[in-house]
């Protein structure tokens, strides 16, 4: 009985604390100053286990099974340290916030959605816990209150419902054939549904949108750099990995055969590893730049489970090279994007300039999968599975995967430039120490951990093979072009007198030109007069009155458009959606 009471430690503490924080006084202060350890349960769920054990609770929504096994203890294990980090770091990144209770709540409520999926075994409470993480996110993106933040805001909210519509059609429908809610039943109904195809394109699509995944990426450029830096670390380090986690839950991969949807993931999965680069090499923002290298990044992870999905053979290996990566990417990546606010911070000290700039080229090298760091050792898990894949495809993934990197290699330099050109030098506000020391141990744990994580969870993988001659190599030569690459670009920029920018895609990309058609939908009244911003991108926005218009001070909103966002109208918009859904699902049944 006490079992079950212990898996809730996992939700408890950051949802309590986030309860309290509307009371304000001494529950707001006492909530705010736990916040950084309310995943240290969680954490401690994660350590390596002989046994791993399931817990039913159907006292909890329609039962609630709780458990892991040890690729999702991966998960957790990744999650629940990287929100911890990001607690302590956003504890000081917000001392003088005068908002800062507000970013706490939707903080530790995002947080509690997060790891409850992670530990959930049923398809109510996973939802459950993925709607709560999905929503709650939203006050994270929005939370500076800008042009930029609200219109990101938008357009999250607007992918994250589709994704959810999408989410729950795949689930009633997978559930309705089985009679069943656990995840292990959900899987075996998809294959014996007579609508098979429709629910895993409705799974891949709702949970590629939070994987980021090429076309359904566009949140992700648009709210990276707008979130505080604690978030925008959690955004891509943890929250990203759960649509990879929807992927290996309720996917029946490695039990049938399905070609051709490993074909089409393969095909939107390869796009994306080298779409992110090349879009995100024309970025100034290194935020942005980090989120398109995160769509990259994801597009290796899912390629991989294409593999896994035209052979069922090759999961096994697969799934533990997914779960190696997700953990790998998740510590660099927040790494990375806590490094961005330390930079901010570092202030005119040289020498705390360098170490700076060190750690992040460290971990930065690490991304690229140079030898002997962790990316060198994911690289070589998630090639395992690729190796005994379909028929003649380890051979044109051979080369193209090391391709990509070359261009992660090139990535990750420019984003170095623009961090001592653009982000260094900057007055120090007297709370560089506070932020570098969790970001400093981020650092030197991502390193020990992911190299140790094989040997405590018993994987099916040496750490021994990064150090094979031919996967040394392997892993060396593409971070060597891509830096005699580097070299001759910065040779070039040293030669020039001015600035060499690239030709710039805005954030958001495939969105703009979706915009630019809304816009023409609908054209301005003749008696209004909307403002022309001096961002080209938010020009586009700011001509169409909908969803994705961005909010302009002082304009008013066309009668449509200020009656479509309301958050009633919306909510029932999305009640219609669902009913109708659910009512297209019983009639095919």
């Amino acid at each position: 009985m006490m079992t079950q009471y212990l898996w809730l430690l996992i939700l408890l503490p950051p949802l309590v604390l986030a309860l309290m924080i509307p009371f304000g006084g001494k529950a707001r202060r006492l909530a705010l100053n736990l916040m950084s350890f309310a995943a240290i349960p969680s954490l401690i769920m994660a350590l390596p286990r002989e046994q791993t054990h399931e817990t039913w609770a159907d006292w909890l929504l329609l039962g609630s099974l709780f458990g892991v096994d040890h690729v999702s203890q991966i998960f957790l294990l990744l999650t629940a340290l990287l929100w911890t980090v990001a607690g302590i770091y956003a504890r000081y990144y917000h001392s003088n916030d005068p908002e800062k209770h507000r970013f706490g709540f939707f903080f530790l409520l995002t947080m509690t959605g997060n790891l409850g999926l992670i530990v959930s075994m049923d398809i109510v409470t996973f939802y459950t816990s993925f709607a709560l993480m999905t929503f709650s996110a939203y006050g994270l993106v929005v939370h500076t209150r800008t042009s930029a933040a609200l219109r990101a805001g938008k357009v999250y909210i607007v992918m994250a419902v589709i994704g959810e519509g999408f989410l729950l059609t795949g689930m009633i429908m997978a559930a309705w054939t089985t009679g069943e809610l656990q995840a292990e039943y959900i899987r075996g109904g998809i294959l014996e549904s007579r609508h098979s195809d429709l629910i895993i394109g409705c799974l891949l699509a709702g949970f590629g949108i939070k994987a980021g995944a090429i076309p359904l990426h566009v949140w992700l450029p648009l709210a990276h750099p707008v979130a505080p830096t604690a978030a925008s670390a959690v955004l891509s380090g943890a929250m990203i990995k759960a649509g990879l986690l929807g992927w290996i839950t309720f996917l029946p991969i490695g039990e049938a055969e399905l070609a051709g949807w490993g074909m089409l993931l393969v095909t939107l999965s390869l796009t994306a590893a080298f779409s992110g680069v090349l879009i995100g090499l024309t970025q100034d923002d290194p935020k942005t730049l980090l989120a398109y290298s995160s769509i990259s990044q994801m597009g290796f992870v899912a390629t991989v489970v294409a593999v896994g999905m035209a052979a069922p053979r090759a999961w096994e290996l697969a799934l533990v090279g997914c779960a190696v990566y997700a953990l790998h990417h998740g510590f660099i990546k927040g790494a990375l994007f806590l490094g961005v606010g330390v930079a901010h911070e570092v202030g005119e000290s040289r020498l705390r300039q360098r170490i700076v700039l060190a750690g992040l080229a460290l971990v930065a090298i690490s991304l690229a999968g140079a030898p002997l760091t962790t990316g060198a050792l994911a690289k070589s898990a998630l090639k395992e599975g690729v190796y005994i894949g379909p028929d003649g495809w380890a051979v044109w993934l051979d080369w193209l995967l090391p391709v990509a990197a070359i261009g992660t290699t090139v990535l990750m330099g420019r984003f170095l430039w623009l961090i001592w050109r653009h982000e260094m030098g900057h007055v120090e506000h007297g709370q560089f120490r506070g932020m570098a020391i969790p970001w400093g141990l981020l650092v030197l744990m991502s390193f020990p951990v992911v190299w140790l994580t094989p040997v405590w969870y018993r994987l099916d993988v040496s750490a021994e093979i990064a150090f094979e001659a031919g996967n040394l190599w392997t892993a060396a030569w593409p971070v060597l072009i891509g830096g005699v690459i580097l070299f001759f670009i910065w040779w070039g920029i040293a030669r020039t007198p001015r600035e060499i920018r690239p030709v710039r895609i805005p954030a958001g990309d495939v969105l703009i030109p979706l915009e630019w058609a809304l816009a023409k939908t609908r054209p301005p009244e003749p008696d209004q007069v909307v403002p022309s911003p001096p961002d080209p991108v938010a020009a586009l926005s700011a001509s169409w009155y909908g969803l994705f218009a961005e909010a302009q001070q002082g304009s008013r909103t066309s009668r449509f458009g200020g009656w479509l966002v309301r958050w009633d109208v919306a909510g029932l918009f999305f009640l219609a959606l669902t009913v109708l859904l659910v009512a297209s699902m019983v009639w095919w049944q």
